[in-house]
């Protein structure tokens, strides 16, 4: 006797848009809620029976990983967009890893070191940060700005905006820095950003279940309303993130359940 196996071509749609999923799993649960129904008798008092008026919806969740843009936007309960930037978001686009050389000038030059670049977040936008300990400076320490670049004091740093370059004091020498490089975003896509979103709103679930003791036979599941109830939570780390979306299953009008079950084997198609 085999056992229903894994899930298949799990996508949802509505009427813009349609996300195809790489699903661990499709979670339908059925909670129930039950009370006493209570009516008023021929005195005209309200009694309570002992007959249980019960009331039921049916939730879920949708597990996968494997993401790409859309389906973390997804998670998010929100589509991609577009945003045309006023010039007012400015973000890190690269960043340096460098060493100091061990040997005079003790000078990192980058063409990126302009006037205008470090005035993007207000003043001294490059700041520099020693990412190793060394040259009696501890690492995750930011560099202090020297007042005069082509002079820093020992712990200090020169921003040579004429120049283009980092100035950094003998005592420095062979320490390992980082800076980011921020730029201005002109266009961009955004989740999660100012309003003006779309939201999925309600939207179709299908999906296929595999049957490996039938041929690997699959039965299609159907949901023809279904919306999220919440965010997903998430950790970034270095792994493949996992996003489980919560979600409310409806049943339309004339059906019985929110989660249609339909075999393929032995259906006949138009």
């Amino acid at each position: 006797m085999g056992m229903l196996q894994g899930i298949a071509n799990v996508y949802a749609v509505d009427a813009a848009t349609q996300l195809l999923f790489e699903p661990l799993s499709v979670s339908f649960d059925e909670e129930t809620s039950s009370k006493l129904s209570q009516r008023f008798n021929s005195s005209g008092l309200l009694v309570t029976s002992s007959e249980v008026q019960g009331t039921s919806q049916e939730t879920g969740t949708i597990t996968f990983n494997s993401t790409n843009w859309n389906s973390i936007a997804f998670a998010r309960g929100q589509k991609p967009r577009t945003v045309a930037s006023d010039g007012t978001l400015i973000l890190p686009t690269s960043f340096v890893y460098a060493t100091v050389p061990t040997s005079s000038p003790y000078e990192i030059d980058d063409a990126y070191i302009t006037t205008a670049n470090d005035a993007l977040r207000g003043t001294e936008t490059i700041k520099v940060t020693v990412t190793a300990q060394g040259g009696g400076i501890q690492a995750g320490e930011t560099l202090a700005r020297a007042a005069t670049a082509a002079t820093p004091a020992d712990g200090e740093v020169g921003v040579d905006t004429t120049d283009n370059k980092l100035v950094f004091n003998a005592a420095q020498a062979g320490v390992n820095i980082f800076y980011p490089k921020y730029q201005t975003a002109t266009a961009y896509q955004d989740i999660g950003g100012p309003t003006g979103f779309s939201s999925w709103g309600q939207f179709v679930l299908f999906g296929e279940i595999i049957d490996p003791s039938n041929g690997s036979d699959r039965y299609i599941f159907r949901c023809p309303q279904v919306t999220t109830t919440g965010k997903a939570s998430f950790t970034l780390d270095d792994g493949v993130p996992e996003l489980s979306v919560p979600v409310a299953f409806g049943a339309p009008t004339g059906e019985d359940t929110g989660v249609h079950l339909i075999n393929k084997f032995g259906a006949t198609f138009a």
